[in-house]
């Protein structure tokens, strides 16, 4: 679930949290799309949202990236390219969309910046 100044990822495996909380290790971008009967579209309103900082979670398996600009959008997409603990490359790119906003709970996440 999206939170309202940020977006957590959560991984099977612990993180190396060097590796996990560095911000360059992660790209988000937002578009948008005309709905129509036609199958597709061409995307409108690209933008790279910029993350301020990361968290991880005490147990090291959530990460939450704080994006100071997020919104409800049609399409969202997250590269990442991390390590786990064990030194495992783990990258893909997630795709979401955001209708609606929640409420930001920080209770199981712990910054170690």
């Amino acid at each position: 679930m999206q939170k309202k100044t940020g977006m957590p990822l959560t991984f099977d495996s612990e993180l190396n949290s060097e590796s996990a909380t560095e911000i360059s290790n992660y790209e988000v971008k937002n578009w948008d799309l005309i709905r129509s009967r036609k199958y597709g579209s061409e995307r409108y309103n690209i933008e790279t949202l910029d993350i301020s900082d990361i968290k991880i979670s005490a147990y090291g398996k959530t990460v939450k990236l704080i994006l100071e600009d997020i919104a409800t959008v049609d399409v969202m997409t997250i590269k990442y390219n991390v390590l786990d603990k064990k030194g495992v490359s783990l990258h893909l790119t997630v795709q979401n969309t955001i209708h609606a906003l929640g409420n930001d709970e920080d209770d199981f996440i712990t910054s170690i910046k």
